[in-house]
């Protein structure tokens, strides 16, 4: 195999004992795919149809169980598909862009929480209270690069490390140049090593666990800040999810509660706020109105839980219980109710509210089928 960024008109030939040794563009080894371009692209693409098998494993394993709570479900994936995802990462990651893993997980997370396939990335984080694995993975690789820092100068590894820094200032881009992105982006100590080796400073175990932290205190930074400024599909959504966290209700036994919960919460559902979304052309957003109540009334998520006339039985059972735990809850304005009702932890009230969610779903399928 010859390295070389482009495609040279002239392959210069090698022997061995005068038998000529085949030219190939690219090797596996060790799991690891290398070709004559360093494209990282196809060890992205062999890595995760390796996860796709595995995730399909999993599922076939899993299938005679019955339902899986996404809990559980996620779990499995950190434990039995990530480490696919993540096999020799520390290596050929930081010279990659993540996001074709990213949506791989987002796949998985949207498929255990039934909700579609269009459902806001930030919902599916959110609620999961996962970050991207993306940052897993740049958490993997500065620990591997602090794990380096650890070694004797007369480790093959450390003086790798030493020749990878003298080409980076050279000007050449190598793998302690990607690290050093990485550390900037994440506002980490450029000098952590170097307090590492000389024994002043934190511990490596010190440094690991701030590096874990920081990444989380990143993309927990950036979803808020993408929460805040997000319009349209989690306009509702924003109201009332105001901490990174899994949410309670994703523990309910039935799962057809989860289900309803999921779907409610991040748009995934059939009010005709949703759906005047797909029409051609689009209905605007303050036009698209309740078809059962017929009053003007726009179909979002508040009036269809507190004031639509549809499913008010189920409404009236909420509430009650609702009034249970809050006193004051009739002194509320509509839009706090909803944020209580959506916040709430109370296993009870949370499973009052999804078969209340289950009735209205099924009201407003019930007038399709009949329009």
């Amino acid at each position: 195999m010859i390295f070389s960024p482009k495609k040279s008109g002239i392959s210069p030939k090698f022997y061995m004992n005068s038998t000529l040794i085949e030219e190939v563009s690219q090797y596996k080894y060790l799991g690891s795919i290398i070709d004559t371009k360093n494209n990282s692209n196809i060890q992205q693409d062999y890595t995760i149809t390796n996860a796709n098998r595995a995730v399909f494993k999993v599922l076939s394993l899993l299938k005679p169980l019955g339902q899986i709570p996404p809990i559980l479900a996620a779990h499995l994936f950190d434990s039995m598909v990530r480490p696919i995802l993540e096999y020799g990462i520390e290596i050929w990651g930081a010279n990659s862009k993540l996001d074709s893993f990213d949506v791989f997980e987002r796949n998985f997370l949207r498929s255990i929480l039934k909700v579609r396939s269009q459902t806001a990335n930030l919902a599916v984080y959110g609620d999961l209270g996962r970050i991207p694995i993306s940052y897993k993975i740049h958490e993997k690789i500065l620990k591997y690069y602090v794990r380096i820092n650890s070694f004797p100068e007369t480790s093959l590894l450390k003086k790798c490390l030493h020749y990878s820094k003298e080409l980076h200032e050279l000007g050449y881009l190598t793998w302690y140049s990607r690290i050093q992105v990485l550390l900037n982006k994440y506002k980490l100590d450029d000098d952590i090593h170097d307090r590492s080796l000389e024994g002043k400073g934190p511990t490596s175990t010190q440094i690991k666990n701030n590096i874990k932290k920081k990444l989380l205190n990143s993309y927990v930074a950036v979803w808020k800040s993408e929460l805040e400024n997000c319009t349209g599909k989690l306009r509702t959504y924003r109201i009332f999810k105001t901490d990174f966290g899994i949410e309670p209700f994703l523990k309910l036994t039935e799962q057809k509660f989860r289900i309803a919960i999921s779907r409610f919460r991040s748009s995934s559902h059939n009010l005709e706020i949703e759906r005047g979304r797909f029409t051609r052309p689009p209905v605007p957003s303050d036009q698209r109105f309740c078809r059962l109540c017929k009053n003007g009334s726009v179909d979002n998520e508040q009036h269809a839980l507190l004031s639509c006339t549809s499913a008010e039985p189920s409404r009236d059972i909420l509430i009650r219980k609702a009034k249970e735990l809050s006193p004051n809850f009739d002194t509320l304005t509509l839009n706090d109710k909803m944020i209580f009702l959506l916040q709430s932890k109370d296993s009870k009230l949370q499973i009052l509210l999804a078969k209340h969610l289950l009735a209205i779903d099924k009201s407003r399928i019930e007038n399709s089928s009949i329009a």
